[in-house]
């Protein structure tokens, strides 16, 4: 069984890309940090073992909606009567893709809600073979960065 799991500072929308993105193989223990640009809304993870087929991945991403306290008294703590701003949710989506693949609408699976903070795909691999993870930054409603939290569990094929 693999297992794995990205940074809960793991930011999508601004800095500089990485050389190759399509490239990364973060492991468990050291998933990879850098932001993306905007022009790069989108971070891949290709898993480091081939998947077997008829096997299955559990994909979970998940994120924070920005809230803000409308802080009536400006002291930073929350006081009674006063209220929180809801700023919006940025929208991510999740794909499951072969590493050979840079289309979305050639995916495997997906999880593209656009009201939800978690998106997550249970499938099962129709072909032994390389594949990867995609998170998408889909819309900014708020900041222009995201950090997101990634974890994945998956079947490697028979050595």
């Amino acid at each position: 069984m693999g297992v794995g799991k990205g940074t809960g500072n793991r930011e999508l929308g601004t800095g500089k890309p990485d050389s190759n993105p399509q490239s990364l193989t973060p492991s468990p223990a050291s998933p990879s940090p850098q932001p993306l640009a905007p022009s790069l809304s989108y971070q891949d993870y290709v898993l480091e073992a081939p998947l077997q087929k008829g096997s299955f991945v559990s994909i979970t991403l998940v994120w924070n909606r920005l809230v803000e306290l409308v802080d009536k008294n400006r002291n930073d703590e929350y006081d009674v009567g006063e209220d929180f701003r809801d700023r919006g949710l940025n929208n991510l989506d999740l794909y499951l893709m072969r590493t050979e693949d840079n289309d979305i609408k050639q995916s495997i699976g997906s999880s593209i809600s656009d009201v939800d903070s978690v998106e997550h795909i249970f499938h099962e691999i129709p072909a032994t073979g390389r594949y990867k993870i995609r998170v998408q930054f889909r819309h900014q409603a708020n900041a222009a960065i995201q950090p997101y939290a990634l974890a994945w569990w998956t079947v490697p094929a028979h050595q």
